[in-house]
């Protein structure tokens, strides 16, 4: 499986970085899955 996971957020306020923390989470957890995982 392949995933590319697109962050669009700003890093001025708590929800923003929530959002990448998010998504850095749920690259993470795929890659442990076995997945080829693509940040952009």
């Amino acid at each position: 499986m392949e995933l590319t996971v697109v962050v669009l957020a700003d890093t001025e306020t708590h929800g923003d970085l929530g959002r990448l923390a998010n998504a850095l989470e749920t690259a993470a957890e795929a890659a442990d899955a076995g997945a080829d995982v693509e940040l952009v």
